[in-house]
Order: C-alpha cells, then structure tokens, then sequence
C-alpha cells in the first residue's frame, strides 16, 4: 500500500486549537468589559452635549433675537427652553428630554469641579451658591444669564451622569456675568458683562461676524481704534473686537482666548462721547 502526503490538506494540531480559542476568549471578555464601560460614558456624553448645545442655543437666541430666553430644569432628565415676547405671539417652548438614561445627578463620590467654577456641587443643579435654584433664570439680551425673579447676574453648575455609575459624571459650569463698571463723572457709564464659551475664539468671532448688526466692524489683535470712553475697560490689542455706534450708543464686544476657550467681554455707553476736536494742521509751505 502506498502512503500520499498532501500538506495542503493538513489539519490543525490540537495545541493550536486551544491557543487559537484562548486568545479569541480574551479578546472577547476584554471586549465586554470595555463595552460595559464605554457605553455608559457614551450615553452621558451625548447627554452633556444635548444640554450643551440647548444652553448655547438659548444664549444665541437671546442674543440675536433680543428677547430674553427662559431655561427650565425640568425633572431630572428635561430642559425647557422658552422665548419672552411682551408684544406678540413668541414661538413655542422646546424641551429636550435626554437620552440613554441620563439624568440630573450629583454623585457624593466626585467631588466638585476646580476652581474658578467651583460654584458648590450639593445638589444636582446648583445656582445662586444654593442646591435650590431660582424658579426663574434666563438668558438677557447680551447674553448673561441672570435671575429675572430679582434681575441678578448668576453663575453656577448643572451635574448630571447615569445613576449608579460615578465613571459618568459630568457638569456643565454657567457663569452670569462680571460686575458693572463706572467711570469718571465727566465719562459717559460703561456697562460691562462677561461670559465664558469653550468654544474657540475664531469660531465665536465669526458667528458675531455673521449676527452682529451692519455697523459693527471687526478689529483684529493689533491697537485698537476705541472711544476715549473705554480706555479703562481692559480690552486688550491681542483681543478681537467689533464696534459698534448706533444713535447715543456705543457698543463693543471684545473676545480673548482663554485655557478652556473664549472670554466674551460686551460693552455698552450709555451716552455717545463727544467726538474729539480735529488736529489742526501746519501751514503748508
């Protein structure tokens, strides 16, 4: 009897089998671990970027339609957002409910966030340095955000994550505005809000660019060409600024870039200054 030896028919070895199934074994249980990981913190994430994005909204609007925009925590996994209109009909309230299980939560475990927006973490919504929030806050018309209830500038924080799993903690940090500032007798009043973004300075300077009024014109990091009236308000050549004259106003928005994105600076003069006197000129020879 003769023997053929195909080597092409061969079949595997029992070792190899066994290694080739503890390896797929491994492959798979890691995957399963990082799955029960990675999808929680997927689902909290899209969350904070569902509230993120109705917040910014919200300012936007109240910005470009210059109607002061309500926001209200709703539950523990809703935001409504509504349009104060005093003269007509305004658009209806949108809510947003989150997804995958989201909800308002402050987790004990994770302690708040650092400085300087660490506005108190002792409850899952937390403005006015109180777990209990004013029942009415909104967005004004320059964009901070304030207490309508007694007309105060606010700053705090929104916690949510999914209940149960701490790795899914996230917080989102408002803050209101800074203080108003006053000059010189003889000056026309400077009033001065402040507010933060994470998104980038170029990014904000063109959206000012595309809703700000025509007679807005944009100055870019260099010295700034700005009324004697501001010269105490700390705009910086290295900031982008639009200015802005409209009958007895002057206005301007000055945007600086910070470590975790925009500082937007919004001035406004109560009273126009008086235009400077012209220098005279040399007799020509």
């Amino acid at each position: 009897m003769r023997r053929y030896s195909d080597r092409s028919q061969r079949a595997f070895s029992l070792v190899e089998v066994l290694v080739a199934i503890g390896v797929i074994s491994i492959v798979l249980a890691m995957a399963i671990f990082n799955y029960g990981t990675i999808l929680p913190n997927y689902k909290a994430n899209s969350a904070m970027d569902q509230l993120l994005s109705q917040l910014r909204s919200a300012r936007e609007r109240a910005i470009a339609h210059r109607r002061e925009v309500q926001v209200q925590f709703v539950g523990t996994n809703q935001l409504t957002v509504t349009e104060i209109w005093l003269v007509g009909a305004a658009p209806p309230p949108t809510t947003v409910t989150f997804e995958g299980g989201a909800q308002y939560t402050a987790f004990k475990s994770v302690p708040d966030i650092p400085a300087p927006y660490s506005f108190g973490n002792s409850g899952p919504i937390n403005f006015g340095a109180t777990a209990s929030p004013p029942a009415n806050m909104r967005f004004s018309t320059t964009g901070a955000f304030i207490d309508a209830g007694n007309n105060t500038l606010l700053n705090g924080t929104v916690f949510l994550g999914i209940p149960g799993k701490p790795l899914t903690a996230r917080a989102i940090s408002v803050l209101g505005a800074a203080a108003h500032l006053s000059l010189n007798d003889d000056q026309p009043q400077v009033i001065a809000s402040t507010y933060h973004t994470s998104s980038s300075r170029e990014y904000v300077a063109i959206w000012y660019l595309e809703h700000l009024s025509p007679e807005f014109a944009r100055q870019d990091s260099g010295p700034k060409k700005l009324p004697e009236v501001f010269r105490d308000s700390h705009i910086s050549d290295d900031d982008i600024a639009f200015l802005g004259e409209r009958g007895d106003q002057v206005r301007v928005v000055s945007l600086s870039t910070e470590d975790t994105g925009t500082r937007i600076t919004l001035l406004r003069s109560s009273t126009k200054p008086p235009t400077p006197a012209p220098t005279p000129q040399s007799p020509t020879q």
